[in-house]
């Protein structure tokens, strides 16, 4: 066998694999940070599957993979994730396909307070979808005790995921070992 009939063959076998590698992934990964003009902040990360992304210009229920919080109220309390789990809410597509909002609520039983600077029982973080009521922004709100200590307004960025990160570099690598030959 010559050798460039063994790259083909390589590149043919490379090819398949990271194809079903990359068709794996059924999921997209979004960080939803919030920062108030006051000491409310955070970051929120969850997962939606792909078919949560149809059909575009609506609001139906999804699942989504809670996978990540870290904020902080107005007391100076930091609170996080007590740990990844599922549930179905309400999403917001555009007319683009792109999610751009949830309603949700992240109860006690979810939450987990990192720092105490002073008690709170019954908390809650809740995403809201945009609505004249709240001028069309997408506001998150704490609760501690059953009433509102912090409000603020949140965003919705797509997050990378490591796959195609990875398949991202090798693809540069190939380009580049490409190129070398070709200057060789």
């Amino acid at each position: 066998m010559s050798s460039k009939s063994l790259r083909v063959f390589a590149c043919a076998v490379l090819a398949v694999g990271l194809g079903a590698f990359g068709t794996a992934s059924r999921a997209t990964n979004y960080s939803l940070p919030f920062d108030p003009p006051f000491t409310f902040q955070g970051i929120l990360n969850i997962d939606i599957g792909l078919p949560c992304l149809s059909p575009s210009n609506d609001v139906h229920p999804c699942s989504i993979n809670f996978l990540s919080l870290d904020f902080t109220d107005s007391h100076g309390n930091e609170w996080g994730l007590a740990g990844p789990y599922t549930e179905i809410d309400p999403v917001q597509i555009d007319d683009g396909g792109a999610f751009v909002a949830l309603a949700a609520t992240i109860g006690s039983a979810h939450l987990s307070l990192l720092s105490d600077s002073r008690g709170c029982d019954g908390e809650s973080l809740t995403f809201m979808l945009p609505t004249e009521g709240n001028d069309f922004q997408n506001v998150v709100s704490f609760h501690c005790g059953g009433f509102p200590e912090d409000t603020g307004t949140y965003k919705v960025v797509p997050t990378p995921e490591p796959a195609t990160l990875a398949l991202l570099g090798l693809g540069l690598a190939a380009v580049a070992v490409s190129r070398r030959r070709k200057l060789n």
